[in-house]
């Protein structure tokens, strides 16, 4: 993807996290055919796949299996949907058309790269939080400084990494040094990142609960609309992370 010669019509001089949720979902309101699309062909084989979850062939699985491979699926298909969300945003905020051939293109182009991102982010986000666990068993008395402490440190990486993706699918980078990217570019606005964080983990927790009250009255109707709301949630957020993207790299090469 190119980079833009001038600078975005938008191009605030700091991050702020009202501004940048409206940009966001106005993106979106700009190109629904496209985002529509791209998440229906993207979640279509989950949300199939969610009207037979409660059949007798299913529940006669082991559960641990079940869930592990359902895990797997539904991550690999929320980093095809983000990819394709951030090229599609990218390019819009560039001025180029898109499209859904491109996108989907671009995504599976770049799937393992973006992967390798995703296992080095739980690897080094997973490795405080596992060394506290440890602690925590073996000294009880540090326990309580121990958790506090790692949860601390894995919220710090997953804000200054908050970008990676659209790091490594904007330009091209390896795993390792989409962190790095992503961590020069959230310098000076990691606050506002956090609350963006946060409004994204609220916001998908309460889509999840959404659909437990559901599934607990029509119980049929659980996995789609967790479908449904995962695909909502996980698209508007890497389409606002994108534009994150866009304007913190306009600032850093202004600056």
């Amino acid at each position: 993807m190119s980079m833009p010669n001038q600078p975005s019509s938008h191009n605030p001089g700091q991050l702020q996290v009202g501004p940048t949720l409206q940009r966001g979902i106005q993106v979106i309101s700009e190109n629904p055919k496209l985002f529509v699309a791209l998440a229906t062909i993207i979640y279509m084989p989950l949300f199939i796949w969610s009207l037979f979850a409660d059949s007798p062939q299913v529940e006669t699985e082991i559960q641990t299996a079940k869930i592990a491979r359902d895990m797997l699926a539904l991550l690999l298909l929320q980093l095809v949907m983000n990819a394709a969300a951030v090229d599609a945003t990218l390019r819009h905020l560039d001025g180029e058309n898109s499209s859904v051939t491109a996108c989907l293109s671009l995504a599976f182009q770049r799937l393992y790269h973006i992967l390798a991102v995703t296992i080095l982010q739980t690897l080094y986000i997973g490795l405080p939080v596992g060394l506290s666990v440890i602690l925590a068993v073996t000294v009880p008395f540090f326990g309580p400084i121990t958790v506090v402490a790692a949860a601390a440190i894995a919220i710090f990486m997953m804000v200054i990494w908050w970008l990676a993706i659209p790091c490594n699918i904007a330009e091209w980078l390896g795993a390792n040094a989409s962190l790095e990217r992503s961590a020069q570019l959230t310098a000076g606005s990691r606050p506002q990142i956090f609350a963006l964080v946060v409004i994204f983990a609220v916001g998908g927790l309460l889509a999840q609960f959404i659909a437990l009250q559901v599934g607990a009255t029509i119980p049929f109707l659980f996995g789609p609309v967790s479908t449904i709301a995962t695909a909502l949630v996980s698209t508007v957020s890497a389409v606002v992370a994108s534009t994150v993207y866009y304007d913190l790299r306009q600032i850093n090469q202004t600056s």
